[in-house]
């Protein structure tokens, strides 16, 4: 799960929020026998094996997130549990849960970049974006 806090979130804060997602999910009674554990990270470094996954950009406000689900056949099924608990319980972040992807990019991942000359030409640009994405069909997690 690639996990965006609000950009202007401190470090330590943003660690206490990666690990209570962590908890929640670890505790959570229908995902905790699908699950074999969890590792996460908040900010820059993160574990060695993420140089493996399709890298993102380091900042104090991203974290990522995986999942270690017990059966390989029910990974899809098993996703809709973070989504769902992230959406409902964790509302100020935007998290992007998905099955893990090895290579140089992720195909089933789409980035929209909006450009311009100050923040409100960037904002508005966004939300004009983010509007449209709900209508296209298989489009999750915007």
């Amino acid at each position: 799960m690639y996990i965006d806090l609000p950009s202007d979130i401190a470090a330590a804060e943003a660690d206490k929020k990666i690990q209570a997602i962590s908890v929640r999910l670890r505790d959570d009674p229908d995902l905790a026998p699908e699950i074999g554990g969890i590792t996460a990270y908040a900010g820059f470094g993160g574990p060695r094996f993420v140089l493996w996954l399709t890298p993102m950009d380091p900042a104090l406000s991203k974290g990522f997130m995986v999942l270690d689900v017990r059966e390989r056949g029910r990974v899809d099924e098993v996703i809709q549990g973070p989504r769902s608990i992230l959406a409902a319980e964790f509302p100020e972040v935007s998290a992007q849960v998905a099955r893990i992807f090895l290579g140089p990019s992720d195909s089933t991942l789409q980035e929209a970049q909006a450009k311009g000359p100050d923040r409100e030409v960037l904002y508005s640009t966004a939300a004009k974006i983010e509007a449209v994405l709900p209508g296209v069909p298989r489009v999750l997690d915007i």
